[in-house]
């Protein structure tokens, strides 16, 4: 397997029965702006987190919305306040 950070995916290349053969993807880092390039492969993992909907959708425009993002909370607790 292969992973990219710092990317945005911009498009998907298909077959005409709609099977995902490539990624086109552009650079989001400081020094590479405007860099663009391909990715082609047999299976592609959609593990974009928050985008994932927005991902599978651009896979798909046929496919229904389905998750909303909400916005989380986090709690700092002192550690002499733990009682595990």
């Amino acid at each position: 397997a292969a992973t990219l950070n710092h990317a945005e995916v911009v498009s998907f290349d298909k077959t005409n029965d709609g099977k995902v053969i490539a990624a086109n993807i552009k650079s989001l880092l400081a020094e590479e702006k405007g860099l663009s390039f391909k990715i082609k492969a047999k299976v592609f993992i959609n593990c974009t987190g928050p985008f994932s909907d927005a991902i599978r959708i651009m896979a798909n425009e046929e496919e229904e919305v389905r998750i909303t993002p909400a916005k989380g909370v986090h709690i700092m607790i002192p550690k002499e306040k733990n009682n595990y």
